[in-house]
């Protein structure tokens, strides 16, 4: 697994993040699978909906103060995601259980908006709720998460 991210600030308090992912693996066994789908890669998708041996993920995501209460300070967020699963090096025998899931490659985008909630000492997301749409998939997903979120 390989992992990149940088982001930018502007304006002051405003922040632009690019996130990259990428894992391979051969003939691995099916809990070990690389998968997208969820808050860690595709928001707009069910959690580990796509499989594979293969995967990559880019994000982008700007994120804006919007207020502050008692302790906590408030952050929004709009995002796209876009990211790529595929079976590169296939077990065939035992994992044919599934028709068509083999071999395919499962190419999604998803775009969103979402909430961060911070404690005004802690720099890390104590609170996030996300709501992505995926582009393909034409449907909407909501994530929360609560504890040290990392969106």
């Amino acid at each position: 697994q390989l992992r990149a991210c940088y982001s930018w600030v502007l304006f002051g308090e405003h922040e632009l993040e690019v996130r990259a992912i990428g894992q391979a693996g051969y003939h691995l066994p099916l809990h070990e699978d690389n998968a997208l789908g969820g808050s860690t890669d595709l928001r707009g998708y069910e959690l580990d909906q796509f499989r594979g041996d293969t995967l990559g993920v880019l994000r982008g995501e700007y994120s804006v103060p919007m207020f502050r209460w008692w302790l906590f300070k408030f952050r929004g967020l709009a995002f796209y995601d876009t990211g790529i699963a595929t079976f590169e090096h296939p077990r065939t025998g035992d994992r044919d259980y599934l028709p068509g899931q083999l071999g395919r490659t499962f190419y999604r985008n998803d775009v969103g908006i979402g909430l961060r909630a911070y404690v005004k000492a802690v720099v890390l997301p104590l609170l996030g709720i996300d709501l992505g749409y995926g582009i393909e998939g034409h449907s909407p997903e909501v994530y929360f998460e609560l504890g040290l979120t990392d969106f």
